[in-house]
């Protein structure tokens, strides 16, 4: 019986805590959409409204504490905790508005944090914010680029073998024609033809080695040989 208090009064707490945060999130809403076109408009009054300013900063950072430690969405939170949610409000989008797609939700997050920046409080946008801003940006520019890629993969197939891949591959990457990390370009090029390169450095040297010094370009070899087939035609 008292096993059982104690787990109700537990749940009780936590409930109550989670109350607390959502009516934290709103004051703090309400507050930045009262108090920013305020000091806009009056920054001479800067000294006479100090105090408030730090109450809000305060719960601000209050507020991002909480949502850390419990993996709690709103507005002003950190990249983990956006990752980690994203899923769930994804789900929750996609319910509310029957005919969207995934790209709709991607795009209405973009916009919504688009000026979350710019927030300014005590006289001052928090670095904080500015860095979460970013970060998430660039994770739903990635989300929305795996999005299309997804699209293009039912349609576009590659049909060389592994090796083929490999080679032009490794060689846009060598002639520095395209920015990126070798990486991100060798996931990119897995996700365009839905083709798999497990352990590209290892399956490259075995590929080179293989060969024996013979014809080390043969799959660029080819290339040429069709774009110069190709050129005759039409000259």
């Amino acid at each position: 019986m008292l096993n059982d208090s104690m787990s109700i009064g537990r749940k009780n707490t936590t409930m109550e805590t989670e109350k607390a945060f959502n009516d934290g999130v709103q004051l703090l809403k309400r507050l930045l959409e009262v108090r920013d076109p305020i000091l806009g408009m009056f920054n001479e009054w800067d000294d006479q409204v100090d105090d408030s300013d730090s109450a809000v900063e305060k719960l601000f950072k209050s507020l991002r504490k909480y949502s850390e430690k419990h993996l709690s969405f709103f507005d002003y939170c950190t990249l983990d905790v956006y990752r980690a949610t994203y899923e769930e409000r994804l789900k929750e989008f996609r319910n509310e508005y029957s005919d969207s797609n995934n790209q709709d939700f991607i795009s209405a997050e973009i916009k919504r944090i688009s000026h979350l920046s710019t927030i300014i409080i005590d006289g001052h946008s928090p670095k904080k914010l500015e860095y979460s801003v970013r970060e998430i940006t660039n994770f739903l520019h990635e989300k929305s680029i795996g999005e299309d890629m997804s699209h293009m993969s039912g349609k576009v197939k590659w049909t060389g073998n592994k090796a083929e891949l490999m080679e032009l591959t490794k060689a846009l990457i060598e002639a520095g024609v395209i920015e990126g990390t070798q990486k991100d370009l060798v996931s990119l090029i897995e996700s365009a033809f839905n083709f798999p390169i497990k352990d590209f450095d290892k399956s490259l040297r075995n590929m080179i080695v293989g060969r024996n010094h013979q014809r080390e370009t043969k799959f660029l070899d080819k290339l040429k040989d069709a774009f110069y087939a190709y050129t005759k035609k039409i000259s």
